[in-house]
């Protein structure tokens, strides 16, 4: 299960909903399969998040993962936005 630890990390937000898409389940079976190890699920995430990285320049991947950080703060600092 080391590998999954390291794909871990590079997962993202709605990496789930894409993994759901491709084993043809749902969001919340998908991710208990994920965690739970099953081999497909496992393999697929690890698929799902190789192609991202090739597909996404490192830079471009830092950028967004500090935009999505900025609208968690947003999220939860209690105000209502337009």
């Amino acid at each position: 299960m080391k590998e999954s630890t390291n794909t871990e990390k590079k997962i993202q937000y709605g990496d789930f909903k894409t993994l759901a898409k491709l084993l043809q389940c749902s969001y919340e079976t998908a991710k208990k399969r994920y965690y739970r190890g099953n081999e497909e699920a496992l393999e697929m995430m690890k698929k799902l998040t190789e192609a991202k990285e090739n597909l996404i320049p490192k830079e471009n991947a830092q950028e967004c993962d500090n935009q999505v950080k900025t609208i968690e703060y947003k999220k939860s600092d209690n105000m209502d936005y337009p």
